[in-house]
Protein backbone atom coordinates (compact mmCIF):
# COMPACT_ATOMS: atom_id res chain seq x y z
CA UNK A 1 0.00 0.00 0.00
CA UNK A 2 3.28 2.28 0.63
CA UNK A 3 3.63 2.12 -2.99
CA UNK A 4 0.77 4.11 -3.91
CA UNK A 5 0.66 6.48 -1.16
CA UNK A 6 3.50 8.77 -3.03
CA UNK A 7 1.38 8.95 -6.01
CA UNK A 8 -1.74 9.68 -4.27
CA UNK A 9 -0.20 12.20 -2.31
CA UNK A 10 1.37 13.80 -5.45
CA UNK A 11 -1.96 14.08 -7.13
CA UNK A 12 -3.80 15.62 -4.41
CA UNK A 13 -1.16 18.02 -3.79
CA UNK A 14 -0.65 19.33 -7.13
CA UNK A 15 -4.89 19.53 -7.83
CA UNK A 16 -5.22 21.52 -4.08
CA UNK A 17 -1.93 23.72 -4.90
CA UNK A 18 -3.67 25.00 -8.06
CA UNK A 19 -6.99 25.82 -6.82
CA UNK A 20 -7.70 29.59 -6.94
CA UNK A 21 -7.10 31.16 -3.67
CA UNK A 22 -5.16 28.54 -2.08
CA UNK A 23 -1.80 29.36 -0.80
CA UNK A 24 1.03 26.64 -0.76
CA UNK A 25 0.67 26.74 3.31
CA UNK A 26 -2.74 25.52 2.68
CA UNK A 27 -2.45 22.90 0.32
CA UNK A 28 0.30 21.57 2.84
CA UNK A 29 -1.99 21.46 5.81
CA UNK A 30 -4.25 19.08 3.61
CA UNK A 31 -1.57 17.20 2.66
CA UNK A 32 -0.58 15.91 6.26
CA UNK A 33 -4.51 15.64 6.86
CA UNK A 34 -4.71 13.27 4.19
CA UNK A 35 -0.74 11.56 5.18
CA UNK A 36 -2.27 10.92 8.44
CA UNK A 37 -6.01 9.24 7.16
CA UNK A 38 -3.68 7.52 4.60
CA UNK A 39 -1.81 6.28 8.13
CA UNK A 40 -4.54 5.47 10.01
CA UNK A 41 -6.32 3.64 7.11
CA UNK A 42 -2.52 1.64 6.27
CA UNK A 43 -2.63 0.66 10.38
CA UNK A 44 -6.05 -0.86 9.83
CA UNK A 45 -5.45 -3.27 7.20
CA UNK A 46 -2.67 -4.15 8.63
CA UNK A 47 -4.46 -5.19 11.49
CA UNK A 48 -7.55 -6.78 9.77
CA UNK A 49 -4.43 -9.38 8.60
CA UNK A 50 -2.26 -10.10 11.21
CA UNK A 51 -5.12 -11.92 13.62
CA UNK A 52 -7.67 -9.57 14.43
CA UNK A 53 -10.95 -12.52 14.96
CA UNK A 54 -12.64 -13.24 11.51
CA UNK A 55 -16.72 -12.19 11.36
CA UNK A 56 -18.96 -15.01 11.65
CA UNK A 57 -20.89 -16.37 8.49
CA UNK A 58 -24.83 -16.73 9.17
CA UNK A 59 -25.76 -20.07 8.32
CA UNK A 60 -29.05 -18.58 6.63
CA UNK A 61 -27.54 -16.62 4.29
CA UNK A 62 -25.20 -19.65 2.90
CA UNK A 63 -25.57 -21.22 -0.36
CA UNK A 64 -28.42 -24.54 0.36
CA UNK A 65 -25.04 -26.33 -1.92
CA UNK A 66 -22.89 -25.65 0.70
CA UNK A 67 -25.09 -27.43 3.06
CA UNK A 68 -25.64 -30.58 1.44
CA UNK A 69 -22.59 -30.91 -0.44
CA UNK A 70 -21.12 -34.48 0.85
CA UNK A 71 -17.76 -32.91 2.30
CA UNK A 72 -20.22 -30.72 4.93
CA UNK A 73 -19.42 -32.54 7.91
CA UNK A 74 -21.14 -29.90 10.62
CA UNK A 75 -23.69 -27.25 10.51
CA UNK A 76 -22.85 -25.71 14.01
CA UNK A 77 -20.05 -25.00 15.91
CA UNK A 78 -20.91 -27.62 18.94
CA UNK A 79 -21.11 -30.64 15.99
CA UNK A 80 -17.41 -29.86 15.90
CA UNK A 81 -14.74 -31.79 18.43
CA UNK A 82 -12.55 -29.64 20.93
CA UNK A 83 -10.87 -26.80 20.09
CA UNK A 84 -12.67 -26.69 16.36
CA UNK A 85 -15.16 -25.04 15.02
CA UNK A 86 -17.63 -25.23 11.87
CA UNK A 87 -15.78 -23.24 9.27
CA UNK A 88 -17.10 -22.11 5.90
CA UNK A 89 -14.24 -23.31 2.97
CA UNK A 90 -16.96 -22.15 0.24
CA UNK A 91 -18.02 -25.50 -1.24
CA UNK A 92 -18.57 -27.47 2.20
CA UNK A 93 -18.81 -26.82 5.35
CA UNK A 94 -16.03 -28.54 7.96
CA UNK A 95 -14.81 -28.65 11.48
CA UNK A 96 -11.47 -27.30 11.62
CA UNK A 97 -9.33 -26.12 14.78
CA UNK A 98 -10.47 -22.63 15.82
CA UNK A 99 -6.96 -20.82 15.40
CA UNK A 100 -5.97 -22.12 11.92
CA UNK A 101 -6.91 -19.86 9.37
CA UNK A 102 -9.84 -17.52 10.53
CA UNK A 103 -9.82 -14.84 8.06
CA UNK A 104 -9.73 -17.17 4.73
CA UNK A 105 -12.27 -19.76 6.84
CA UNK A 106 -14.86 -17.83 9.02
CA UNK A 107 -16.73 -19.96 11.35
CA UNK A 108 -20.73 -20.42 11.08
CA UNK A 109 -22.42 -18.20 13.78
CA UNK A 110 -24.25 -20.47 15.38
CA UNK A 111 -23.23 -22.76 18.18
CA UNK A 112 -26.35 -25.17 18.23
CA UNK A 113 -27.98 -26.51 15.15
CA UNK A 114 -30.87 -25.08 13.98
CA UNK A 115 -34.20 -27.63 14.18
CA UNK A 116 -35.33 -28.41 10.26
CA UNK A 117 -32.41 -27.14 8.59
CA UNK A 118 -31.51 -29.43 5.66
CA UNK A 119 -27.50 -30.17 5.68
CA UNK A 120 -25.95 -33.22 5.09
CA UNK A 121 -23.74 -34.02 8.32
CA UNK A 122 -22.70 -37.51 7.89
CA UNK A 123 -19.41 -38.83 9.99
CA UNK A 124 -18.25 -40.21 13.21
CA UNK A 125 -18.22 -37.28 16.37
CA UNK A 126 -21.89 -36.30 15.13
CA UNK A 127 -24.64 -36.04 17.73
CA UNK A 128 -27.88 -37.26 17.27
CA UNK A 129 -31.12 -34.89 17.65
CA UNK A 130 -33.05 -36.19 20.69
CA UNK A 131 -35.14 -39.28 19.02
CA UNK A 132 -39.46 -39.17 19.03
CA UNK A 133 -41.90 -41.05 20.23
CA UNK A 134 -44.32 -42.26 17.20
CA UNK A 135 -47.01 -41.11 19.52
CA UNK A 136 -44.99 -37.88 19.34
CA UNK A 137 -45.00 -37.67 15.59
CA UNK A 138 -47.76 -36.21 13.39
CA UNK A 139 -50.57 -38.18 11.91
CA UNK A 140 -49.90 -36.05 9.05
CA UNK A 141 -46.33 -37.39 8.39
CA UNK A 142 -46.96 -41.39 9.64
CA UNK A 143 -50.00 -41.25 6.74
CA UNK A 144 -47.87 -39.51 4.36
CA UNK A 145 -48.01 -40.94 1.09
CA UNK A 146 -43.94 -41.36 1.15
CA UNK A 147 -43.51 -42.54 4.74
CA UNK A 148 -41.94 -45.66 4.95
CA UNK A 149 -41.62 -46.45 8.34
CA UNK A 150 -43.29 -46.74 11.45
CA UNK A 151 -40.21 -48.08 14.06
CA UNK A 152 -36.11 -48.33 13.47
CA UNK A 153 -37.07 -52.08 13.19
CA UNK A 154 -38.82 -51.45 9.87
CA UNK A 155 -34.64 -50.10 9.16
CA UNK A 156 -31.11 -50.94 8.88
CA UNK A 157 -30.12 -48.18 10.82
CA UNK A 158 -32.98 -45.44 11.72
CA UNK A 159 -36.22 -44.42 10.89
CA UNK A 160 -35.79 -40.41 10.60
CA UNK A 161 -38.74 -38.22 10.61
CA UNK A 162 -38.27 -35.66 7.92
CA UNK A 163 -40.50 -32.27 6.97
CA UNK A 164 -43.59 -34.19 6.27
CA UNK A 165 -42.49 -38.33 6.37
CA UNK A 166 -40.85 -40.62 7.64
CA UNK A 167 -38.33 -42.81 6.03
CA UNK A 168 -35.27 -44.84 6.84
CA UNK A 169 -31.48 -43.19 6.64
CA UNK A 170 -29.72 -46.19 6.43
CA UNK A 171 -26.70 -44.09 5.23
CA UNK A 172 -26.45 -42.20 8.37
CA UNK A 173 -26.69 -38.84 6.03
CA UNK A 174 -28.90 -37.23 8.61
CA UNK A 175 -27.36 -37.80 11.78
CA UNK A 176 -27.98 -34.33 14.02
CA UNK A 177 -30.10 -32.92 10.86
CA UNK A 178 -33.42 -34.87 11.39
CA UNK A 179 -34.65 -36.75 14.90
CA UNK A 180 -34.95 -40.52 14.75
CA UNK A 181 -37.74 -42.01 16.08
CA UNK A 182 -36.87 -43.92 19.80
CA UNK A 183 -36.24 -47.21 20.52
CA UNK A 184 -40.12 -48.61 21.67
CA UNK A 185 -40.04 -48.42 25.13
CA UNK A 186 -40.20 -52.12 27.23
CA UNK A 187 -42.72 -52.39 29.98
Amino acid sequence: MMKFIPLLLLAVSSSTANKPGSSYYESMKELEALEEVLSNIEEELDADFTGAAAVCDPIKFLNPKVLTDPETDCCANDMCGEGELCRNFRYALKCLAAEVQPRSKPRICNDELIPGLLCGVVGPGKRELPCLQLDEVSPKIIDHVETKCSSNADCMSKCRVYNHFLDCDEGNDFIGVFSALCEPIEG
